[in-house]
């Protein structure tokens, strides 16, 4: 479901639909309820997003006013064949993707009657479909219906997106520009490029790929995860040698050599924590 408020509805709606139809269902039917922003964790949110998405045994999907959040993390969810039960107020369109399996309608006004009523066919559906999740015949999402084999986690590790976030980063490097509706640019000057000095967007754009993956490695030594610290260190390297190539100024130079050494350093610490005995 949306965590912030959403166009077109009250401040605070969503907040009101999961204290009032999602937490007191997921109770009812014997779930323990957690939502993302209820956690107390020093991680990046996406990783708690998309571990939780992972690891739990049950997940709501609220389709209400189709964020693409929501949908990407139902992707997820289904891609992983993990059951799942599907609400959305009755205001919402319906999504022809998703519609052939079964959505629990709620009114969006919250009345008590309503959400009574609602609240019992949520319970019915999360105990449903965690009984029948697995059982030929009992369909909860476009992939099972296709029999398609699900993806497989390797060693248990947790769903990695920095792989894909180290994509964008290098496209936007390499020319791409970032659309950022918050952003407001002036009209350039006559004679001036629109978007400044191409080679100080491209470093800028590269010093900032390299600190997020510092910043990836990081929380995933403290996860004990080191081969995932590894690729994402393998991806800083990467950066950092682009931003050698374009660097043409003493300060951009100097940063790339700090960049190298903390990498180093980064790699140094893994290795320290992989000796035996070692206190992590």
């Amino acid at each position: 479901m949306p965590i912030s408020d959403q166009d077109g509805y009250e401040s605070g709606h969503f907040s009101s639909v999961y204290r009032d139809l999602i937490k007191p269902s997921c109770e009812e039917a014997g779930f323990v309820p957690k939502r993302a922003d209820e956690v107390a964790s020093t991680n990046c949110i996406h990783v708690d997003i998309v571990r939780r998405l992972l690891d739990a045994p049950m997940a709501i999907c609220d389709l209400s006013c189709r964020n693409p959040n929501v949908m990407f993390e139902l992707g997820i969810r289904q891609a992983f064949q993990k059951p799942i039960v599907l609400i959305c107020d009755e205001e919402t369109p319906r999504i022809f993707d998703i519609d052939l399996i079964r959505i629990v309608r709620y009114s969006r006004q919250l009345k008590y009657a309503d959400v009574v009523s609602s609240q019992k066919q949520i319970t019915e559906a999360l105990k449903q479909t965690h009984e029948e999740h697995g059982k030929t015949g009992f369909v909860n999402s476009v992939v099972e219906l296709l029999q398609i084999e699900p993806p497989e986690i390797r060693g248990g590790a947790p769903f990695d997106l920095s792989m894909l976030q180290t994509m964008i980063e290098r496209a936007v490097a390499n020319g791409f520009q970032e659309a950022s509706p918050q952003r407001v640019t002036h009209r350039p000057s006559v004679g001036n490029p629109p978007f400044g000095n191409p080679v100080n967007k491209r470093t800028r754009v590269l010093k900032d790929s390299i600190k997020s993956q510092f910043s990836n490695a990081n929380i995933l030594i403290s996860l004990g995860e080191y081969d995932g610290a590894r690729k994402a260190l393998d991806d800083a390297d990467y950066s950092i040698y682009k931003l050698i190539q374009l660097a043409v100024s003493p300060s951009d130079q100097a940063r790339a050599a700090d960049f190298r050494d903390k990498c180093i350093e980064l790699r140094e610490e893994i290795h320290r924590r992989e000796k035996p005995g070692s206190q992590r």
